[in-house]
């Protein structure tokens, strides 16, 4: 790992100016020797830039879970009905597996997870019987067992509607 103060990085380009013909230091007085330099040393408390050394055994990433869809959309909802709707998740890694899956907030729906096979599980969320809100704006957690990708996330939404009014009986004259 290769560590340089502004110091040295300074030196380095006047080194550099200086073979280039464009020496930065003006001319000593009566043809001597010009003047050193002068750098500032680096204050004890500023850190000191680091740059890693470049190479091909970095770690390699985990690609993330891909959701489809991205998003879960109810749509135009009557108040109180029960609706559901999936999103499918696919990941890459042997061995992934959803742990858990929470709402927020749990009053609106619920969520349940189904093994589909071949890294695939199918999370399904209802929206809970006699439920009722201003709007359909909630956040599906999906907690998994991948350490690159322990949390992901899928936002809900919706519009509700009052339910239709159900026609009066009509009398009969008879």
């Amino acid at each position: 790992m290769r560590t340089r103060s502004c110091a040295a990085v300074i030196a380095a380009l006047s080194l550099c100016l200086t073979a280039c013909g464009d020496d930065p230091t003006p001319p000593a007085p009566n043809g001597g020797t010009p003047p050193a330099a002068k750098t500032d040393a680096p204050k004890p408390d500023t850190p000191a830039v680091t740059t890693p050394p470049a190479t091909d055994d970095a770690p390699e990433t985990t690609p993330a879970p891909t959701i489809t869809p991205a998003a879960i959309d109810f749509g135009t909802v009557p108040h109180g009905r029960i609706v559901s709707r999936a999103v499918d998740v696919r990941a890459s890694t042997d061995g992934f597996t959803i742990t858990r899956a929470t709402i927020t907030p749990s009053h609106l729906a619920t969520a349940s997870i189904a093994p589909l096979g071949d890294g695939q599980q199918r999370v399904t969320v209802a929206l809970k019987a006699g439920w009722a809100a201003p709007a359909i704006a909630a956040t599906l957690e999906l907690h998994t067992n991948d350490d690159a990708h322990p949390t992901l996330t899928v936002a809900i939404k919706g519009t509700p509607v009052e339910p239709p009014k159900k026609p009066k009986p009509r009398s009969s004259p008879f």
